[in-house]
């Protein structure tokens, strides 16, 4: 029957708990129901009339605890043989304590249960670690546990701390039995003791996940509260307090995102997979790597995975662990973040600023040793993390090229991907979200079309900025306080416009070169960009001076139609000029692609800092005739180059619609097919 550990539950618990508890040896499936799903006050007429006379309830924190211990053992182990199985002569029995702050209270629970059901027989009970020396003194080694319980005939009771199974000595224990975490049946049917005569409806308990979340620690404080009313009412009030609880961010918050929101909807659907037992957790990908520039909304992702999981979201960042001082603190404020997601479980951990451990091997000789034993302690974490069932691990950096490469090797991060600054979907979701129903969805529409290309950070800032402002003003918050916060009166006309003809160069380029699939091109004061899908590899030299033309083919389109470019191809080492730059010198110094020697420079970018004039004239001389042959390709498509540049300054996104980017291109008409019609 599937409540008979309830009527177990209910049977032994005034025995254990010296509670009057409720005698009843089998409950209707609607109570049992009822009870899970926290409406305890529907249980109030089926429960008073057995509740014997006297005024001694089970409402006090220990006891109460001790009922969520014994429920959460009886739920793992409802058959009484497996507690007669305990106290047997030479019976080993693994339990997986979930949280592990629950292990006092279930073994003072076990202590009483095993001798009511097989005599005065109590096992021996031993706590075991795979990391004895982070757990202190109190947990042995999984080793010494096989030992200790080899040299005594005695029954023993193994309480687990964490994941031992991956451990080769663990195959001479049996299989773990996982012993909670405390969810809505079984705190119900703590707080069902408490139920007297005249007691009210009790508010609905919060969700499993945020249960979780909560904590034994949490939980314990609301037993405090001693009524079963003013408990659930409390666990409410923390629930409440969760991080996204109160902005209950979802995927569809940021719809539009392109392929980071296709990994994290696939990542979602594979963590409610694993809890209908549908998948095992070890055949679905559990670690996401985000990465992408400052502000492009890799935090507000993660909260949207958790979110639309209905899973709690752990945060852990080395910032934050640093805060909590030296190194010896950092490792254990680390160690604390994995273990809070472990005990959250099912969870998402989100560690930000990742890129922060640094590389082992990095140039940067200062603190070699610090950042040796953050890197080492984050790898045993990662891997150990990656064998906690329930535990999704996502990850956000702005350099992934700045990560040791033990944290990029197979089998650490399954997917790791770019988050770009959000398309027209998304920008108008995040705005919708931030702005809630304070502005009529037509305007927020119009708002997001002239704001795309501004980060998720952007976009949030300009929505807070504009409420201050109408508050300020003693107004009611509309389009106009959001649009001034956006900047759009101050936009430059001129600029809009050279930045859409760059982008249109690099398109078009982009296309006639094959060097890729457009999939949408951006253009806006302050931002302009074209995402390649199904980018050509670099594998050939013809390969990498097409790529340079494409590099350059914006600042060509800029003297073509402007008459002069601008700083716009250079500046930073992320821009045109740089990336094109680059590829000049790896295909004298890294490829060995010319015909001016095959030597090998270990670093390309240093080498330009003390090339030879030989070097820099023949690189200079490359990016010079990349720049002439795509003028030339350009000027042939002027018109066209136009055309699209137009369009850009009016719409400033051209990008794929609800069928996906995967069965998108941006419609240039081939020069093979001009008859061929424009779509989209």
């Amino acid at each position: 029957m599937t409540n008979g550990w309830l009527a177990r539950f209910y049977e032994i618990s005034p025995l254990i708990l010296q509670s009057p508890g409720i005698l009843q040896d089998e409950i209707s499936d609607q109570v049992f129901e009822a009870l899970a799903a926290g409406e305890l006050h529907e249980l109030d007429d089926v429960l008073i009339e057995d509740m014997p006379e006297g005024d001694a309830r089970a409402d006090d924190p220990d006891t109460l605890m001790r009922a969520v211990a014994l429920a959460c053992l009886l739920k793992a182990m409802p058959d009484r043989d497996a507690s007669r199985h305990m106290s047997a002569t030479g019976a080993i029995t693994v339990l997986s304590c979930q949280p592990e702050a629950m292990r006092e209270d279930l073994v003072w629970v076990i202590r009483r249960l095993v001798p009511l059901d097989a005599g005065n027989a109590v096992p021996d009970f031993v706590f075991a670690a795979s990391d004895e020396a982070a757990r202190g003194k109190a947990h042995r080694s999984l080793a010494d546990v096989v030992k200790l319980i080899g040299a005594s005939p005695r029954a023993h009771v193994v309480m687990q701390a964490g994941d031992l199974d991956q451990d080769a000595t663990a195959v001479a224990l049996p299989e773990p039995v996982k012993v909670g975490p405390p969810g809505r049946e079984v705190i119900a049917a703590a707080l069902s003791l408490t139920i007297a005569e005249g007691d009210g409806p009790i508010p609905e308990l919060p969700t499993d996940p945020q249960l979780r979340a909560i904590g034994y620690h949490g939980l314990r404080i609301a037993m405090r509260r001693g009524d079963r009313s003013g408990i659930a009412a409390e666990l409410s009030r923390m629930a409440g307090r969760l991080p996204g609880a109160r902005n209950g961010v979802t995927l569809d918050d940021v719809a539009g995102y392109g392929r980071v929101e296709t990994v994290a909807r696939r990542l979602v659907a594979d963590l409610g997979a694993w809890a209908r037992g549908d998948v095992a957790w070890g055949d679905m990908p559990r670690a996401v790597l985000l990465h992408g520039e400052p502000g492009t909304g890799k935090t507000f992702l993660a909260s949207a995975i958790a979110g639309s999981a209905g899973v709690p979201l752990i945060t852990g960042s080395l910032a934050k662990w640093q805060a909590a001082g030296n190194l010896g603190d950092l490792l254990r404020a680390m160690r604390d973040s994995f273990a809070e997601a472990r005990e959250a479980a099912p969870s998402v951990l989100f560690i930000d600023e990742i890129d922060s451990a640094g590389d082992r091997n990095g140039k940067d000789r200062h603190a070699e040793n610090y950042r040796r034993q953050v890197v080492n302690a984050l790898l045993e974490l990662t891997d150990g993390a990656l064998r906690m069932e329930g535990v999704a691990l996502v990850a956000a950096c702005n350099d992934p090229s700045a990560l040791d490469a033990a944290l990029l090797r197979p089998g650490r991060f399954d997917t790791i991907v770019e988050v770009g600054r959000p398309g027209l979907a998304a920008t108008e979701r995040i705005l919708r979200h931030h702005a809630r129903a304070d502005i009529h969805p037509g305007d927020l529409s119009a708002l997001a079309r002239k704001a795309v290309g501004r980060t998720a950070a952007e976009l949030d800032g300009a929505v807070r900025e504009a409420r201050s402002v109408a508050r300020q003003r003693g107004e009611a918050f509309s389009p106009g306080h959001l649009s001034e916060a956006l900047g759009f009166g101050r936009e430059d006309a001129e600029l809009v416009r050279r930045v859409a003809v760059h982008e249109a160069g690099h398109a078009i380029a982009a296309v006639r070169l094959g060097v890729g699939r457009v999939g949408n091109i951006v253009a806006s004061p302050d931002f302009g960009h074209v995402r390649l899908l199904d980018a050509r590899p670099l594998t050939s030299a013809e390969d990498v001076t097409n790529k340079i033309a494409m590099l350059l083919a914006g600042r060509a389109a800029e003297e073509l139609i402007l008459g002069s470019p601008s700083t716009g191809a250079g500046g930073g080492p992320q821009s045109d000029l740089a990336r094109a730059s680059e590829l000049a010198l790896r295909l004298e110094l890294s490829w060995g692609l010319t015909d001016q020697g095959i030597l090998y420079h270990a670093d390309p970018e240093r080498a330009l800092e003390v090339a030879t004039p030989a070097i820099r004239a023949r690189a200079n001389a490359r990016l010079r005739k990349a720049m002439a042959r795509v003028t030339d390709l350009l000027r042939g498509e002027r018109e066209t180059l136009a055309a699209l540049a137009d369009v850009l300054v009016q719409v400033r996104i051209l990008e794929p619609d609800e069928r996906g980017d995967e069965e998108w291109c941006f419609p240039l008409r081939d020069q093979d097919s001009p008859e061929q019609e424009r779509e989209g």
